[in-house]
Formats: C-alpha cells, sequence, structure tokens
C-alpha cells in the first residue's frame, strides 16, 4: 500500500530481486504519478478530477467476472482517482474500466505483480463499499501465489482433476450433516477426474478415497449473497428509524452551535480576543 515503485529506485531494485527469484506481490498504487508503473515497463495515465465506472462489458477473464449474474450491477461500482495502464496487454487485464484498464497482472522473472491503479480508500473508489470487494480481493491472492485450488465461477461446480485417481477406488462426497453421495470417475491418466454434482446445497464437502480424505471445499452458489445495493442515506435513516435509535448529522450539529441562548458565549469569546490583542499591540514590553 502507497509505497513508491520507481524506476532505478533502491526499493524496485530490491521488489524486481524478489520477483526474480519467484516472490509475488500485490500493490496498490497511490496514483500521485503516472511514472508509478515504469518500473514493471507499464503507462499510466492519472484519472483525476472526473470519475469511471466498471465496464459492464468487459468483465470477462477479471476478477469481477462473476458480477456477469443478473442483478449484481457492477457499473455500480465508480472509481475517481486511478492510475489507467495504457499499454496493458488486454489478456492481463483484471479489473477494467470504462476509461481503460486499472488493475493488471505481469509477470516478472520467475514471480508475479499485481498492480491496482488505486488504494482501497474514500476519494478514490467506492469500491471498497461492495460486498463483492471480499470476493475480488481473494480472486486476486488466489493468482498472486498461483493458488489452484478447486473452486466454482458463475454458478457452475467444475469437475475435479487430480492425478492417481483411480475408478478402482470408491469415492464418496459427505457434507458437515455427514449426507453422504458416490461419486464418478472418468477419463484416463493426467486427465482423471470426479464428477461433481450440479445440485450441491451450500456447506462443507468432504471428499473421500477408499474412506479416507483428500480433498475438503465450501460450496455456496447463492447469487443472492452478492446481489446487494449500495447504501444510500435513505436507507440508513429507514433502519435507524426502525430500531428507534437516534442520530445527529453535521447540519444537526451546526445548528446547534448557532443557537441563540449560544450568541452570548460567542459575542463573550469575541470581545476577550479583542482585548488580548490590543494589550499584546499597545502595552506589551519587548
Amino acid at each position: 500500500f502507497n509505497t513508491a515503485f520507481r524506476k532505478g529506485s533502491p526499493i524496485s531494485n530490491k521488489a524486481i530481486e524478489y520477483f526474480k527469484n519467484g516472490g509475488k506481490i500485490v500493490a496498490f498504487l497511490p496514483a500521485e504519478k503516472t511514472d508509478e508503473a515504469s518500473a514493471f515497463g507499464l503507462s499510466a495515465k492519472l484519472l483525476k478530477d472526473e470519475q469511471t465506472k466498471v465496464s459492464a462489458q468487459k468483465l470477462k477473464d477479471t476478477y469481477l467476472d462473476f458480477m456477469s449474474e443478473p442483478g449484481l450491477k457492477p457499473e455500480s461500482i465508480r472509481f475517481y482517482r486511478s492510475l489507467l495502464f495504457s499499454n496493458a496487454k488486454p489478456e492481463d487485464a483484471r479489473l477494467v474500466t470504462e476509461a481503460g484498464p486499472n488493475v493488471v497482472t505481469k509477470e516478472v522473472g520467475k514471480g508475479r505483480v499485481i498492480l491496482a491503479g488505486y488504494m482501497p480508500y474514500q476519494g478514490y473508489t467506492d469500491l471498497m463499499f461492495n460486498p463483492n470487494f471480499v470476493q475480488m480481493n481473494l480472486r486476486t491472492l488466489w493468482e498472486a501465489i498461483g493458488w489452484e485450488a478447486m473452486h466454482s465461477d458463475n454458478g457452475t461446480m467444475p469437475d475435479w482433476e487430480k492425478p492417481g485417481l483411480s475408478p478402482d477406488f470408491s469415492y464418496i462426497l459427505v457434507d458437515q450433516e455427514d449426507d453422504t453421495r458416490m461419486l464418478t470417475v472418468a477419463g484416463l491418466g493426467d486427465k482423471t477426474k470426479l464428477i461433481i454434482p450440479q445440485d450441491l446445497k451450500p456447506n462443507i464437502y468432504t471428499i473421500n478415497e477408499e474412506g479416507e480424505e483428500i480433498a475438503r471445499f465450501g460450496h455456496n452458489m447463492d447469487v443472492g449473497d452478492s446481489d446487494l445495493d449500495p447504501v444510500v442515506p435513505s436507507m440508513i435513516e429507514e433502519a435507524i428509524d426502525k430500531h428507534g435509535l437516534t442520530y445527529g448529522t453535521v447540519a444537526d450539529i451546526s445548528e446547534r452551535f448557532v443557537r441563540s441562548d449560544l450568541l452570548w458565549l460567542t459575542a463573550l469569546l469575541l470581545l476577550a480576543a479583542l482585548a488580548f490583542e490590543a494589550y499584546a499591540h499597545f502595552y506589551r514590553k519587548t
């Protein structure tokens, strides 16, 4: 976070050496100068004093591709201050706004860097207020560390490929309630896989081979978990009123301090300030 990567700087040289040895970094750049990405061979332009939103037409193969499901509204995510990587290869883009890509992945030596051209703070974006920010960060980390464990996208369960699976063994899927389902082995050699049922309920599942656990995964395909609208002030007020709470706004506080019963205190403080100023100007000896 907020670390300057400039070509030839000591920290950039150390980072490049780290990548050459297989290191991996997720870097959020502060979007202050367009040369922040030059250490990695990328050119960037600065989005400032305007705004752009996530492109709903360019979700494929990005960290938000799951938001192509109906009702998830990726275009509601906005950026107000960000670096846009102008020379990034299309296949390296991991988040694309209507103004251009602002998250890219790049191999450096034996390692990998994932560059986000924004900070997850107010003033840069409202992405972190969207419930899918968590899922996006998980996918970012999956790529950064090269994690190839089974996970599902867009409402489907993938078959589980693993060398060494054998049709001579029995494979059973077990959930947390100890309900079981038999699994079928398909394919040969390195392409051997287990056929995973597509009608699984949200749960934690274990795959057992001959009674021994060989894998475990969580499954929750309820799109409603992500189908949430951004919070607006009217929703907050409605929730507060519903639960009988009271609250104050900045305007309320300002009005409180300009009430007529406090004007005498304001006048007294003003007179005291004038008296001290007169004393300092006319009578204080140097």
